[in-house]
């Protein structure tokens, strides 16, 4: 999905940040990402309008991926890679509660860790990119202009409410399992403060 000249590409594709992605001859912009192309003297490139060029990696997840149709009533046919992709995470997700609670307790234990582990790898890696205090600067210095507006409360909202999965079923599900006298005022605070800190530990990564 990086490069340009495969069977799903046609010549509105190319590659952002590359040196031959984009020539200019005549106040015209060619489409010659590959080597072979970079030539333009000798090889007629195929001119096109600049605001109509797609990404190597979109064409690549909407032509090769999605097979995507042309219109809505245009249905198309099932794509092999994300029909097997999803056979495969619901057949993990059957066995990971094939046996209820005692089975998806201990699957629990990788699900609640291994995130944490992804974001701190992002994290690093983010960190060494070029940019990143900037970025860091722009993610903790608070704008206030923003603050004081509806609508940015409104998203914050809609985000708590969506990670915390308040009112989803399986929420109710597993609470059924506890015990009748059980601490609920606690693992509330423990849930949402964690929730809470989460959010602005991947933020970091963003």
């Amino acid at each position: 999905w990086k490069k340009c000249g495969y069977s799903w590409n046609d010549e509105r594709c190319f590659i952002p940040g590359a040196d031959s992605a984009l020539f200019i001859a005549n106040g015209i912009k060619y489409n010659c990402t590959e080597p072979q192309y970079q030539n333009f003297t000798q090889y007629a490139c195929t001119s096109i309008n600049g605001t109509d060029r797609v990404t190597a990696s979109e064409q690549f997840f909407y032509k090769l991926l999605l097979g995507k149709s042309n219109s809505f009533e245009d249905f198309g046919t099932p794509q092999l890679y994300p029909a097997l992709a999803l056979l495969s995470a619901w057949i993990i997700v059957g066995l990971c509660i094939i046996r209820g609670v005692k089975s998806s307790g201990k699957v629990a234990y990788f699900t609640a860790i291994f995130p944490y582990i992804v974001l701190l790898i992002l994290i690093i890696q983010s960190s060494l990119l070029k940019g990143a205090v900037e970025g860091i600067k722009f993610y903790v210095i608070p704008r206030w202009d923003l603050v004081a507006k509806f609508e940015t409360w409104q998203a914050a909202a809609s985000q708590v409410f969506f990670s915390l999965g308040l009112s989803f079923g399986s929420l109710m599900a597993y609470s059924s399992s506890n015990k009748f006298k059980n601490n609920f005022f606690r693992q509330m605070c423990i849930v949402v403060s964690c929730d809470c800190l989460t959010g602005v530990f991947a933020g970091f990564g963003v």
